[in-house]
């Protein structure tokens, strides 16, 4: 949010993080110790109903053995973690991620990593980046000590007439003209299929991504071929000139985006990616129509697995009408229904976010998000949607038979949660520890008063920051009055009624270009909440830019169910 040059007279009511504990927990265990979980809930990730008591036994990276407890004797010698009244669920995979790795400074890239992962993100998808990067990463990564999830990624191949078009190819292509790194490849009927695919693999990848502008047969040699050469083959639904059941007549593993699948029943299919959103058409065929049900069936019948992304759908519905869809409420609504149809005909789904991670304004990775959209929008029980964030996660990448499940024989990456996610898939955040290749992380969370510990209105009042900052940017003064209380005033500096005359002022010279929050904490005292951050804004003002960091202190108050903020304390940290 947007902070003048003010002075902070207060920052004594900072967030205090305590640790967060299990009885009787150890929270490392040596390589060559055996770590045993007692009393435990599981929650296996096969979709059956959470089993009771239950006694989990890791040797090194692995589940060595699982029974109830009490029925057969605990290895001499074990480290022992008395989980009762506690929950084990497999770790979480997100099956459509995307680092953007070489973006950030490497403190932020490890601090994103760390993030994902101690919110239960043990393994990725990522779904087109820097191979080179993400190679490294994921060597790294494999080692249970290193708080980041696991890493797999794919290798993109699309049409010259998109690829060679984006800009954002040259951020991953190590100076490579565009559209030849062999992890971002522009095909043509010219191209060889075999030696790409071959390239691709070498460079590290486990499945081939389809994006768009490829004709049909095209998308089948491909296919064919990352078959052959043992590759996963993974496809966006919007292959024009092609149609989704293109993609799955021609054997794909997976399927991204149901706000994409409306091509499917339109007459006309767009010719070309770029551009094609307000082509869609959401009142040509609804979701039970024949070419649906048909593409449904036919998705049945080849085991295609459905990777919906909610949650980069759920934003989009937020924008304006013909911004990007002609109407985007309708393109929401359409494509949870399709969702929805799509698990009643027993396809297989995963959840996978297609956004990246926002630690200055979320406690959690957008994974929960997913599960819970999945439950709310889609009808999947809570159950239904951790298997897809586990089991169903593992078996596109191909990796079911060490991942994705508890069982033994199988890796040891775990969740810990202290409350059941299968009455209500938001426990899923409530992590005690996260457990990977058998190695113990301790997730530190904010405890005290019970107010304290409700996650629900820290997030909320993170997502209160971050639409404070798009406000800010966008000169949305309505936002901003209905955020702020009317007594609402910066501590030394302007009203309320000053500071929105400033926003509805703003000129083409003099304006605010972004507005990012970072290092944000929230504290909650019953209705009361104390949210802190450093604030970087970059604007003009009188035609000459600036870049300045401010750190701030919030208070807001919760009332008729609503927060609003109440007074804001603001020094000035650095300037450009």
């Amino acid at each position: 949010m947007k902070r003048s040059n003010l002075w902070l007279l207060c920052v004594a009511s900072l967030a205090t993080f305590l640790a967060a504990s299990v009885p009787g927990a150890n929270p490392r265990a040596k390589p060559d110790e055996i770590l045993v979980l007692t009393n435990v809930t599981v929650i296996d990730g096969n979709g059956g109903p959470p089993v009771p008591k239950m006694t989990v036994v890791i040797s090194g990276e692995g589940i060595a053995d699982m029974f109830a407890s009490g029925k057969k004797r605990i290895p001499a010698g074990a480290t022992v973690m008395n989980l009762t009244g506690n929950y084990l669920i497999p770790g979480l995979i997100d099956s459509h991620y995307h680092f953007m790795l070489g973006m950030r400074s490497k403190e932020e890239e490890d601090a994103l990593h760390r993030f994902a992962f101690l919110g239960g993100l043990t393994t990725v998808r990522d779904m087109a980046g820097d191979a080179i990067a993400l190679a490294e990463l994921a060597k790294t990564a494999a080692n249970g000590t290193f708080e980041c999830p696991r890493v797999y990624y794919s290798a993109l191949m699309a049409g010259p007439s998109h690829l060679l078009g984006d800009r954002r190819v040259d951020q991953i292509s190590h100076g490579r003209p565009r559209g030849e790194a062999p992890w971002a490849r522009a095909i043509t009927p010219e191209t060889d299929i075999a030696k790409a695919v071959s390239e691709a693999k070498a460079n590290g990848a486990t499945g081939i991504k389809i994006y768009t502008d490829l004709a049909p047969e095209i998308v089948a040699k491909i296919t064919a071929e990352a078959h052959r050469q043992g590759l996963k083959v993974w496809s966006h639904a919007a292959i024009y000139p092609g149609r989704p059941s293109d993609a799955v007549r021609a054997g794909v593993d997976a399927i991204s985006h149901s706000n994409l699948i409306i091509a499917e029943g339109m007459e006309k299919v767009p010719q070309q990616y770029a551009g094609s959103y307000p082509l869609l058409d959401y009142n040509s065929a609804g979701v039970e129509s024949k070419a649906i049900s048909d593409l449904l069936k036919l998705m049945l019948v080849k085991g295609t697995f459905l990777d919906p992304t909610m949650v980069v759908i759920s934003q989009l519905e937020k924008t304006e009408k013909g911004k990007i869809f002609q109407d985007p409420q309708q393109m929401a609504q359409w494509s949870y229904m399709f969702t929805m149809r799509a698990h009643i005909r027993r396809i297989p789904i995963v959840a996978g976010t297609d956004v990246q991670e926002t630690p200055a304004t979320r406690q959690f990775p957008n994974i929960h998000t997913e599960m819970e959209l999945l439950v709310t929008k889609a009808g999947l029980t809570p159950i239904e949607a951790i298997t897809a964030a586990t089991r169903n996660g593992a078996q596109v990448l191909g990796i079911s038979d060490s991942y994705g499940t508890i069982a033994p024989g199988k890796i040891a990456d775990l969740v810990v949660l202290t409350a059941d996610p299968s009455t209500d898939i938001r426990n899923t955040t409530k992590i005690a520890y996260v457990i990977k290749g058998g190695k113990v992380h301790k997730r530190e969370v904010a405890v005290g008063s019970e107010e304290k510990d409700d996650l629900s209105a820290v997030g909320e009042l993170r997502n209160l920051v971050r639409i404070w900052d798009e406000a800010d940017v966008n000169g949305d003064a309505a936002t901003l009055d209905r955020l702020l209380a009317d007594e609402f005033a910066f501590v030394g500096g302007p009203d309320k009624a000053q500071y929105l005359a400033s926003i509805k002022s703003k000129s083409p010279d003099t304006y605010v270009k972004s507005a990012v929050s970072n290092d944000v904490r929230v504290q909650v005292y019953g209705d009361t909440g104390v949210v802190t951050g450093l604030d970087t804004v970059k604007g003009k003002n009188k035609g000459q830019g600036y870049e300045n960091k401010y750190l701030y202190m919030d208070v807001w108050v919760k009332r008729s169910g609503r927060w609003q903020c109440v007074k804001t304390y603001s020094a000035l940290s650095g300037k450009n």
